[in-house]
């Protein structure tokens, strides 16, 4: 740009990585001088192309060592006053916790590839996540503004039936070269039994650590190179979530192909996951949370799958072998239909194309055993757990509504009256008294069940009065009529915060789930409207029927646990 092709003035050209530590992320700065106004959007275009070049192999290993010798030149040659040195300390300690950062900075530079450098710019700089100013003489903006503009195209999400067994949620998106991907299959936790809970989910998990054509270090070491972003999560359903570079889609696409039909499950992978499973429950020994969550459940859900312990769970996974994952595989792992949600840099007839590919790979045999989904209990009882903690943990716990019934909308608004930082159980709480650390409504529908369930935290001393005051906004919302205008008005708020955070990260997760449960793809842009017409005889109604009978769970410390807060 300055020397070649004369685009740019030598003065004030300068790039910079301001990273941070102790920020949440850091930032990529170019800043440049333009000879001619005209040229301005050409240097972008340069800037752009280089970037995409060097992603693509250009750096080589005496680009780094040429970058760490002129670092280690700075660092002998330059010597620095008292008071600037002084400041150095305090950023250092501040970042790194230590009085000079520069042995470690070192050895972080000298453990770098080219390679290394490569995923940076694919990861950072490639997809276009970026503010540009222009800052140009008076009338300068006139000149850019008539040179061709970029066309951005992004549709609206659209769901369409691609055969009977295949729904697919596209919107085309060509700001950034990436594709998002969601696919939901009734592979589902319901099929296991108090004798095998958690089984089906640890099989799903591991049926991507490696296949007949992948194996589990190169699938490692693939995602990584490639900056890949993908996990699975198994539950009434599975979904199965990933985004790339639209350039890797071709290759993510014949590794869960290969993983959906010719899984290996690993011997090493297995015992790194048993591991981490077994870890996880020691570390939930330590963790109050986990104690009372797990006292809930075992009393909650007596004789089904959600109510064993922790310990008995943790059990089961350690006793899995090789042979008993290729079992649970051929006999669960299944599909008579499928729900894929593609967002990215594709065309619509791709897309349809894809979702038939992935259904092909899918197989399609009767799942054996019996569906039993999760049973919620009415219990009118307190249920009291002494542990040795601090903290006071509780739990308020009703049945509620399904997805499918007809009071599904009003116990909706009921959550977003008593929910949120507006709400009535933070106010009485939190804001008319200090009463807990936290406390929240929780109201989870599925087809098969609902619940709702408050939780809260505080200290021993506090315990008695939080309870009666979370028992008194129950019986207010039961007795006395809401307005109108505070349903609309919490309603506004739970539209604005649900708008304001879902972006197309986020969406295709959410888009397919809704489509799921039956409400629909689009039940986001939806749900405000229909919660309007719910009227406070509605919510008075559903209350009533629904808040009888409540199994109250209290976990509090032992009298031999030495308080912290009196």
């Amino acid at each position: 740009l300055v020397e070649e092709k004369k685009l740019v003035n030598d003065r004030n050209f300068y790039a910079f990585a301001d990273i941070n530590p102790i920020l949440p992320e850091g930032s990529v700065n170019i800043t440049l001088e333009a000879k001619n106004i005209e040229d301005v959007k050409k240097i972008v275009k340069i800037i752009d192309e280089e970037i995409e070049k060097y992603s693509a192999g250009m750096f080589t290993e005496e680009d780094i060592r040429n970058y760490i010798n002129r670092t280690k030149a700075r660092k002998l040659l330059w010597k620095p006053d008292v008071e600037t040195e002084s400041n150095i300390i305090g950023w250092n300690m501040m970042m790194y916790g230590v009085p000079d950062s520069y042995d470690m900075m070192m050895e972080k530079l000298s453990a770098l590839t080219p390679h290394d450098l490569e995923n940076a710019l694919k990861k950072h700089l490639l997809p276009k996540n970026r503010v540009i100013l222009y800052a140009v003489p008076k009338g300068g903006k006139a000149i850019l503004e008539t040179q061709t503009k970029e066309i951005v195209e992004i549709s609206e999400p659209e769901k369409i039936s691609v055969g009977k067994n295949i729904t697919l949620i596209f919107k085309k998106n060509i700001t950034k070269p990436t594709i998002t991907g969601v696919i939901c299959l009734p592979v589902s936790i319901n099929y296991e039994t108090p004798e095998n809970a958690g089984t089906i989910s640890f099989m799903t998990k591991m049926m991507f650590k490696g296949s007949e054509n992948y194996d589990s270090l190169d699938l490692t070491e693939w995602k990584e190179d490639h900056a890949v972003k993908f996990w699975v999560s198994v539950g009434n359903e599975t979904f199965i979530n990933f985004k790339c570079l639209k350039d890797d889609f071709p290759e993510m696409k014949q590794i869960l192909f290969d993983a959906f039909q010719n899984p290996t499950f690993p011997e090493n992978e297995i015992k790194l996951a048993k591991d981490a499973q077994n870890q996880d429950y020691l570390r939930s020994l330590s963790n109050a949370g986990r104690n009372h969550e797990e006292f809930r459940n075992m009393i909650l859900y007596r004789g089904q799958r959600a109510g064993i312990s922790n310990e008995k769970r943790n059990e089961i996974i350690q006793n899995l072998t090789q042979k008993d994952l290729f079992n649970l595989y051929k006999k669960y792992f299944n599909a008579d239909k499928i729900i894929i949600t593609l967002f990215g840099d594709l065309e619509k007839e791709e897309a349809e194309k894809i979702a038939k590919e992935f259904y092909s790979k899918i197989p399609h045999k009767k799942t054996e055993g019996i569906y039993t989904p999760l049973q919620i209990p009415e219990i009118d009882s307190v249920f009291i757990n002494e542990y040795d903690f601090e903290q006071v943990n509780l739990n308020i716990n009703y049945p509620a509504p399904k997805v499918t019934d007809e009071d599904y909308f009003a116990m909706k608004v009921i959550q977003t009256i008593l929910g949120g930082n507006r709400g009535r159980i933070f106010n009485a709480v939190r804001g008319t008294n200090d009463l807990a650390y936290f406390a929240y409504p929780d109201y989870s529908a599925e087809r098969d069940y609902g619940f709702f369930r408050i939780t809260s935290q505080t200290s021993l001393d506090k315990k008695d009065e939080l309870l009666q005051v979370l028992l008194g906004e129950i019986e207010k919302i039961k007795k006395e009529t809401v307005s109108q205008e505070e349903i609309n008005l919490a309603v506004e708020e739970t539209q604005k915060i649900m708008s304001s955070y879902f972006t197309d990260n986020q969406l295709p997760y959410v888009m397919t789930s809704y489509e799921n449960l039956g409400l629909g793809f689009d039940f986001i842009e939806k749900i405000s409207e229909i919660l309007k017409k719910i009227t406070p005889e509605d919510v008075k109604t559903v209350a009533n029927k629904y808040f009888q009978k409540a199994a109250i769970f209290i976990s509090q410390p032992k009298k031999n646990v030495k308080l912290m807060v009196e």
